[in-house]
């Protein structure tokens, strides 16, 4: 919900700090695995003002990427 472009590619500071977040956070939620990764996502948007929608679009590509697709 911000203006601030998400790296999709690359291996920027402000990328793997964002990256870390993510799973850092998805540590701390409890629930199941879909409902863990969405909190954790949105949360890692606000902390790093990232638009929630350019956040689950990197990660949808990066499971497209790891299935092959």
């Amino acid at each position: 919900t911000s203006s601030v472009i998400f790296p999709v590619s690359g291996t920027t500071e402000e990328f793997n700090e964002i990256h870390t977040a993510t799973f850092r956070n998805l540590d701390k939620e409890e629930g199941t695995i879909l409902t863990k990764f969405e909190t954790a996502v949105d949360k890692t948007a606000i902390q790093h003002n990232v638009n929630t929608d350019v956040l689950y679009n990197y990660f949808d590509k990066e499971v497209d990427t790891q299935l092959g697709v």
